[in-house]
């Protein structure tokens, strides 16, 4: 998969990927937006469409700035920090906050 996004950033340029990235992440905001006030079949496949834009773009973001493992390591570096945060704090799933 790397060889065709690689091939996608030289086609449209390295600029104008992270442009779109942030393009795609508003996009992705407005959706989730969407799907939360009214939940219907057609809201949740914009937004599923929309979270399938934004990955591609993070794995393009990730090529060009050549920090793969580096967001792999921060992404469990943070899983595991919430997790701690949830177990000091004591209550039971479901509770409001």
């Amino acid at each position: 998969m790397k060889s065709k996004l690689g091939r996608i950033i030289e086609h449209y340029g390295e600029l104008n990927q992270h442009d779109k990235a942030i393009e795609e992440c508003n996009e992705l905001a407005v959706a989730i937006k969407d799907y939360m006030k009214l939940p219907t079949a057609e809201n949740r496949f914009r937004m599923i469409d929309e979270m399938a834009d934004v990955t591609v773009m993070l794995e393009q973001l990730k090529i060009m700035n050549v920090c793969t493992t580096e967001v792999a390591g921060r992404i469990i570096y943070k899983i595991n920090r919430q997790i701690e945060r949830m177990e000091k704090d004591g209550r039971t799933a479901g509770e409001q906050y």
